[in-house]
């Protein structure tokens, strides 16, 4: 059962009323009667010809278990009702804080995750596009029941080898009495190069699941732009454990060891291909510096490739005050910045193209980009271009 953000509305539209005597083909008027209806276009505000044939308004249906403002004591709730005569489909809708649940069922259906929830039930007819009115709704309330099993580390097996930066670490789920929460209990994960966890390399909490991609945000650029980098080759260790609803924690999982080892697989055929960057924005102001387009060449993966950068920019209207100042920092997933050197290379100060280059001493899994600034007497403009953002 899959809580969903969207919720089921319940529409009216006008009837059209029944004109007793008229023959079966006649002029029917507008004269408005509300019923619940399927059919999500309202019916002609005008007059119009229709055959006379009368709709029947299904009855809603009536809720029969469990009683309102039941309490679960074994952590389920089975939720029944009577069914509308004529109806078929039926549709139930239910919420809590959080959640809310919208399902088309022909039978009961059974709830486990815990909170108390509001439900009720409609249906729509077998053979006419009516729906009937909502069921008064009730309540049922399934408490959080204690955990029974801790989670576990599946994958991968403690003295894995790997070779690729981003590993996938999978676990079973946290149990209550042999429940499952998927959408109430969260997880904390650690990994570590110390089986002490004192200093963990990767940490993160509060997700649902039982899967988890070791990619972690490693450093934010000035303008809040991310890179995530790649876990250096070591020995690893990884543990996880959960929160409930009610906020009981389970203990550690049992650690699983791994090992992530040259080469790193994601680096085959990773090479960065010539990139383009239109750049809009900046300063207004007659005179100031504006950079509108980076190109950067194309660079092959591995130790001791390079890569050129070619800006292009130009001075507003009306132009008279050179460029003078231009600095491009590389920035690595690290967080480390190196300025590159930048001269110009086509055209004039005022509107011209300046070039440069950098050579990445480690391997292009890693992540990296590049923060420019350009400026004169006037003013200046700023930019930040992701590279390789993997």
């Amino acid at each position: 059962m899959i809580p969903v953000s969207s919720r089921m509305r319940a529409s009216t539209r006008a009837a059209i009323a029944l004109i007793v005597g008229v023959p079966l083909l006649g002029f029917a008027s507008t004269q408005a009667r509300e019923h619940p209806r399927a059919d999500p276009d309202p019916l002609p505000t005008h007059a119009v010809f229709l055959p006379l044939v009368a709709k029947h308004p299904l009855a809603a249906p009536i809720l029969l278990t469990p009683p309102d403002g039941y309490v679960a004591p074994d952590g389920s709730a089975n939720l029944s009702w009577s069914p509308s005569p004529g109806g078929g489909l039926h549709f139930l809708h239910a919420e809590r804080p959080g959640a809310v649940v919208d399902l088309g069922t022909l039978g009961p259906v059974s709830f486990t995750d815990p909170g108390t929830w509001s439900w009720t039930v409609r249906a729509r007819g077998t053979t006419t596009n009516y729906y009937s009115p909502w069921a008064p709704a009730w309540t049922f309330t399934i408490p959080v029941q204690a955990i029974s099993d801790d989670p576990a580390i599946t994958s991968p097996p403690s003295g894995t080898v790997l070779h690729t930066g981003r590993p996938t670490v999978t676990w079973s789920q946290t149990r209550h009495n042999d429940i499952v929460y998927p959408y109430t209990d969260t997880y904390h994960i650690q990994v570590d190069d110390n089986p002490a966890f004192d200093s963990p390399e990767y940490e993160e909490s509060g997700f649902t699941g039982s899967t988890r991609k070791l990619m972690q945000l490693a450093y934010t650029t000035s303008r809040g732009f991310p890179f995530y980098s790649l876990l250096p080759y070591a020995a690893y260790h990884v543990r996880i454990r959960s929160f409930s609803l009610d906020g009981e924690i389970s203990a550690w999982s049992a650690t699983s060891q791994f090992d992530v080892t040259a080469p790193y697989d994601d680096c085959k055929s990773n090479g960065t291909g010539p990139k383009t960057f239109s750049i809009s924005g900046g300063s207004s102001d007659p005179d100031a510096p504006h950079m509108y387009r980076v190109d950067i060449s194309e660079i092959d993966p591995g130790v001791g490739g390079s890569q050129t950068l070619t800006i292009y920019a130009t001075v507003n209207s009306p132009g008279t005050t050179s460029i003078d100042a231009v600095d491009v920092a590389l920035v690595t997933d690290s967080g480390e910045a190196a300025p590159l050197a930048f001269s110009l290379s086509s055209g004039t100060a005022l509107n011209g193209q300046w070039t440069g280059g950098w050579t990445m001493p480690g391997s292009y899994c890693y992540n990296y980009g590049f923060e420019l600034h350009l400026a004169n007497a006037i003013g200046e403009d700023s930019a930040v271009l992701i590279a390789r953002n993997n």
